[in-house]
């Protein structure tokens, strides 16, 4: 079943065809320092036993939500309470404690370095560090100290920090070019993204648009090794080119790589992953032109991702005012809107992310929410509300304004979750396009039934909140520490563990990135 649903392509070595694009970076800035290409291996999870062994000095693991704290996990968690059901065991949380546990990793006294986006859920748990035989977390850009840190792994020659952070943000021509490819034909085209959202990890990197010729390399090695579609990944496509510090849009530099990419030789389609309502509105001319480049019409429609968060102007400019420029925080739900019209225009699907429990929110917040969905529920957007966990700059203040998850918040989150289902559900001929033509129909009846039988669940959560019933049960029971400067803070996990309790405690997420390894003997 694990094949079925997430396989895996790898040689008799267990090194793997098609890597995560994060460990392509890590293996690229490998060899860049000194390694040789016998080395490093970015290893297959289901064949350590051939990529491990008495030579193996050095092991990187990459995490995305290895215990299951990410937005989306929440929001599973969320939906499964709502209905009265126990969310079952997630699969990768599942996975990263079989890789954590298995012996093989500490068999040969190979020094364990952990990195990628959801190492923040591990750094909430120090007294397991032991446990799992972590040598060192790395945050930020890994690039810039990959290096030195596997190099002083490999040669023993001194004991690793518990914690590295890179320094220096890496400019955008000095950041490695992949050397094999990724999976799903990623490309990364700006880093960063500068808008200064509190909740944002890719708000702490320096905002850069990687050269157009480096991301032609990376496309000319994707598509040597069978790969026609090429995502073209960045926290705003629309960013792409801009002058540091404006928020205008460079059409032309956008356009041309575009073009650049599509017309590349073997390259048959060309995708992006997100773009922010404020840029769409201000550049509707290049959302056009690039729909066109991308050749979307209504039978082959794009899909990319964009974040609402909040219509509340209280909360916008406590938590996110970059994120509405060129516009005023007052301008911010009619933007949304604007936005989203301009992509129904050109053939585009919107998933949109919006959040509740922010520091502050009201009532009244929450029903601005409420009522926002109902305005913007004629475009073609899927909406899925996420209960915020504090983190980042927000962390340390988590104790003064953890929310309670009343009726109302419980209300909204289903009737974001209702409205996408809903959409999924009339959409689904169109959305299943991406299968095989053989695969469609039985794809169909199964989608259909699921999303039937989940509106069906619902309807016993929406009496319940007639009832004004909690059944997230959220925040009830917060452990607490302080920090160095003695403020309050609040133990991410706790919070997690409330929500998701299973026995003894489990956790829900979607499959992400965390069984994949890059090994450095």
């Amino acid at each position: 079943m694990e094949n079925i649903f997430f396989p895996t392509q790898s040689d008799d070595e267990g090194r793997l065809k098609f890597a995560p694009y994060s460990l392509r970076k890590i293996e690229a800035a490998l060899l860049e320092y000194g390694f040789t290409k016998d080395e490093v291996i970015i290893a297959d999870p289901r064949k350590l036993d051939r990529a491990i062994g008495p030579e193996t000095k050095a092991i990187g693991l990459t995490v995305h939500d290895p215990l299951g704290y990410s937005a989306v996990s929440q929001l599973n968690a969320c939906l499964f309470r709502l209905i009265n059901w126990w969310p079952a065991p997630s699969y990768t949380a599942a996975a990263f404690g079989d890789i954590i546990k298995n012996p093989l990793l500490k068999k040969y006294n190979s020094k364990l370095i952990i990195g990628g986006p959801g190492i923040w859920q591990l750094e909430e748990h120090p007294e397991m560090f032991k446990e799992w035989g972590i040598d060192c977390l790395v945050s930020g850009e890994a690039e810039s100290i990959a290096g030195p840190l596997f190099e002083s792994a490999v040669k023993g020659e001194a004991v690793l920090p518990e914690r590295a952070a890179s320094g220096k943000p890496l400019r955008s021509d000095k950041v490695p070019i992949i050397r094999g490819p990724s999976t799903g034909g990623v490309v990364e085209i700006t880093r960063g993204c500068g808008r200064g959202c509190q909740f944002c990890t890719p708000n702490l990197l320096f905002f850069g648009s990687i050269p157009k010729e480096n991301i032609l390399k990376e496309v000319e090695i994707e598509v040597r090794h069978g790969i026609r579609r090429i995502e073209l990944h960045s926290e705003d496509a629309l960013f792409y080119g801009r002058k540091l510090g404006s928020f205008e849009v460079n059409h032309e530099a956008i356009v041309d790589l575009f073009t650049s990419v599509k017309k590349f030789p073997g390259v048959r389609q060309v995708a992006t992953d997100f773009f922010a309502c404020s840029t769409i509105k201000s550049a509707p001319k290049t959302v056009k032109a690039m729909s066109e480049i991308m050749e979307l019409d209504k039978k082959h429609p794009g899909y990319v991702e964009t974040g609402l968060e909040t219509v509340s102007p209280r909360l916008v400019q406590n938590i996110m005012p970059g994120k509405v420029k060129p516009y005023t925080i007052e301008e911010w739900p009619d933007v949304i809107d604007d936005a989203l019209g301009i992509l129904d225009d050109n053939h585009w699907f919107t998933v949109a992310s919006m959040m509740t429990g922010l520091p502050k929110e009201t009532e009244q917040d929450v029903i601005r929410s409420i009522e926002f969905i109902d305005r913007i529920k004629h475009h073609n957007v899927f909406v899925w509300v996420f209960p915020l966990m504090p983190l980042r700059a927000m962390l340390k203040n988590a104790a003064k304004w953890a929310p309670e998850y009343t009726p109302l918040r419980q209300e909204l989150i289903l009737k974001a979750t209702r409205h996408s289902i809903s959409l999924i559900n009339r959409e689904a001929p169109r959305i299943l396009k991406v299968l095989p033509v053989w695969a469609r129909p039985p794809a169909l009846l199964a989608l259909k039934y699921v999303t039937g039988m989940t509106l069906h669940f619902f309807k016993g959560a929406d009496e319940a909140i007639a009832r004004h019933e909690d059944r997230l049960n959220l925040y009830k029971d917060l452990q607490y520490a302080h920090n160095k400067e003695g403020e309050a803070v609040m133990h991410v996990s706790s919070v997690v563990n409330e929500l998701v309790k299973i026995g003894g405690g489990s956790t829900t997420l979607l499959p992400e990135e965390e069984q994949n390894l890059l090994q450095g003997s």
